[in-house]
């Protein structure tokens, strides 16, 4: 016979006392789902003691600004030391107006700025005048700055006119940007910037420049002119950059030995310190080799320039620039001023020849010597990278 049925309350100790709980709850639940009713609802439970919801939501939006703040320094870093370009804002760019651009190469052109108001950067000031200074130009759609050393200005230049060398180089942004732009736009410009101040006592230097390094040779020829002895080595990769230039000092050697000595180095040939030449061109020259001609004229015999061309399988070799360190090509006597050896070009250049420039605190400083010249006697040489 079947046994009485017990109340649901009785069932429910009975089940209690020889079952597990997670047992009895789950048989329990489907009992009721049988009889057709509803789940009992259980509230959600309390998060743990001591958390607090606001404090949560407070530190995912912490986090994110963290990470947002990151994402922004690393790009300001990277576009630093790539070739000079940084992130901008509108403050201190000044509104200029693209009045002329006359082309040097395939590649380069001369670019004339002209201020769009009454006013434009100060950069007449005195001490700018024995410093190498350089500006800002910023591409809008990218909102990233180039900068760009400053040619020196011409003698009927005006007063309010920049103007820049520019290379068009592959995947460059800032630079592809300028080159496609027509006359009578509109560009802002940021600076000056000093690169480097000249000091008052210096006596000899000599400038080893890759391509568009030798505008701040132009700068320093011009600040030294008749002060100091200044060698100028220019180095391009297509005769076009440097047309109809005339070296000074340098006497081409064919002999095998500077041959190799060609395969292994960025530059050349055979230099022996001489007197410069005058020498007749015969082409239309370049207009960069024209200002340095005319900025060698005024500087009484102390400035000399020699020209090499990749494509010609003219080069420097690491003791024809240490012989051009130890020696003079100038008659002037000699002082106890500094003797400064800059570098200054595209980056691989410069790291090739100098090593690579470091960022130290956020700048970009000049780090230790390396390259080639690590391996060079400089004993009272100053080293500068630009």
């Amino acid at each position: 016979m079947r046994p009485p049925s017990l109340p649901l309350q009785s069932c429910t100790r009975l089940v209690a006392r020889n079952t597990p709980a997670r047992i009895y709850q789950r048989h329990f639940s489907q009992a009721i789902c049988k009889r057709g009713q509803q789940p009992r609802y259980e509230p959600p439970k309390p998060p743990p003691k001591g958390s607090d919801p606001r404090l949560a939501r407070f530190a995912k939006v912490f986090g994110i600004f963290i990470g947002i703040s990151i994402a922004f320094a690393y790009r300001a870093v990277k576009g630093t030391g790539d070739g000079g370009k940084t992130p901008v804002s509108a403050a201190g760019f000044v509104r200029y107006n693209l009045v002329g651009r006359e082309q040097v190469s395939s590649t380069s052109s001369i670019f004339t700025l002209r201020a769009a108001g009454t006013t434009g950067l100060d950069i007449d000031v005195d001490f700018l005048q024995r410093a190498i200074t350089s500006v800002q130009l910023k591409q809008p759609q990218l909102q990233i700055a180039r900068s760009y050393t400053l040619l020196p200005p011409l003698p009927d230049q005006r007063a309010s006119d920049i103007r820049l060398l520019i290379r068009r180089e592959e995947g460059g942004e800032v630079s592809n940007y300028l080159h496609r732009l027509p006359l009578a736009t509109e560009i802002e410009v940021r600076g000056p910037n000093v690169e480097y101040a000249i000091p008052q006592d210096v006596h000899k230097v000599v400038f080893l420049a890759g391509g568009t390094g030798v505008v701040p040779a132009l700068q320093v020829v011009k600040a030294v002119a008749g002060e100091a002895d200044v060698h100028v080595l220019w180095a391009n990769r297509r005769r076009e950059d440097c047309q109809s230039g005339v070296s000074d000092t340098v006497q081409p050697s064919n002999t095998w030995m500077a041959t190799l000595l060609g395969i292994v180095s960025p530059f050349g040939g055979s230099i022996t310190p001489t007197n410069p030449q005058v020498t007749e061109v015969t082409t239309t020259p370049s207009p960069i080799v024209t200002h340095l001609q005319d900025l060698k004229a005024s500087g009484a015999g102390r400035v000399a320039v020699d020209y090499f061309v990749d494509d010609e399988d003219t080069r420097i070799a690491l003791r024809d620039a240490t012989k051009l360190v130890r020696g003079s090509f100038s008659t002037a006597a000699n002082t106890n001023g500094r003797k400064i050896l800059f570098v200054s070009g595209p980056e691989g250049f410069v790291k090739h020849w100098a090593g690579p420039k470091v960022w130290a605190n956020g700048v970009e400083v000049q780090g230790p010597l390396g390259g080639v010249l690590a391996t060079a006697d400089l004993k009272g040489w100053e080293v500068v990278k630009l």
